[in-house]
């Protein structure tokens, strides 16, 4: 195999490894303008990811790495419920 070829099947391996890291990007940015459908797409991711791992780690594993998008989701789910209604103290009336 030349050095082409390596270079080419770590470009390859690279790029199919970095696509669970854009889907997280790009939903974070899509929920930071619509929080609720930020809210739906990291339950999403969540799921996702627990289909597709079942039943190959132990549950630690699961919750450290789907832990994660699902508090995501309900932290924008939450900014969406509450937002306009939240005010920092001595703002008020």
């Amino acid at each position: 195999m030349d050095t082409v070829a390596v270079a080419g099947v770590l470009r390859y391996n690279g790029c199919r490894r970095l696509v669970p890291i854009y889907a997280v990007i790009m939903a974070l940015l899509v929920a930071w303008r619509w929080q609720w459908v930020g809210s739906i797409l990291f339950v999403g991711l969540g799921l996702v990811y627990l289909l597709m791992a079942r039943g190959q780690f132990p549950w630690s594993v699961y919750a450290i790495i789907s832990g994660p998008l699902f508090l995501l989701a309900a932290l924008f789910l939450l900014g969406w419920l509450y937002g306009g209604r939240l005010e920092a103290p001595g703002k008020g009336a």
